[in-house]
């Protein structure tokens, strides 16, 4: 397994099974909860932020990042990727692509691909372009039903690996409903 991959599943595993403070202090069973991570969807990687009561799962946010191979291969820098001052003191979630921070901003609906504020307005998908100097485009945004389709509904998050694949086989899912997410999917590589 490579240290991407490995990276990757510790980061949902983390994210997701530890409710945050904001939901441990107003449910205490876990209800209502927010979390987020990251994934690989063939070459693109998708970081999103969660929210959830017990009516579901539902997508606050959802990245893609289309970035070259060269770059996405950095290495974050040895003491973290650099975050924008504010995300120190709100309440936020996301994942490192590459040698850059990408998280969704809870309160602003921003996201965050390093220092570069993106904002999503309404929408509840983002698609980035990182170029060869590792400057980020938002290319666009959509929106779609944010629920997850999963069979067990409420805000309980994966715990086991079974969970998490059928929890990121309905993130993709739900992703894949903006047409402009599915054709930024499934873009031929040589449009990468």
């Amino acid at each position: 397994m490579s240290p991407r991959v490995l990276v990757t599943y510790l980061c949902i595993g983390l994210t997701l099974t530890a409710p945050s403070a904001r939901a441990q202090s107003s449910a205490g069973a876990g209800c209502p909860t927010s979390g987020g991570g990251g994934t690989m969807v063939g070459a693109v990687d998708l970081v999103y932020a969660l929210e959830g009561d017990s009516a579901g799962l539902r997508v606050a946010a959802a990245v893609l990042v289309r970035a070259p191979e060269s770059w996405r291969r950095r290495p974050p820098p040895a003491d973290g990727p650099a975050l924008p001052g504010r995300l120190a003191t709100s309440a936020h979630v996301g994942a490192t692509v590459g040698p850059m921070f990408v998280g969704f901003e809870y309160d602003s609906r921003v996201v965050w691909a390093g220092r570069d504020p993106l904002p999503l307005g309404s929408a509840n998908v983002a698609l980035v372009v990182i170029d060869d100097a590792g400057r980020p485009r938002l290319e666009g945004t959509a929106r779609v039903d944010p629920l997850l389709p999963l069979d067990s509904p409420g805000c309980r998050l994966p715990t086991t690996a079974e969970e998490s694949r059928v929890f990121e086989a309905a993130l993709v899912e739900v992703v894949r409903r903006a047409g402009a997410a599915r054709d930024f999917l499934d873009a031929p590589r040589s449009h990468r």
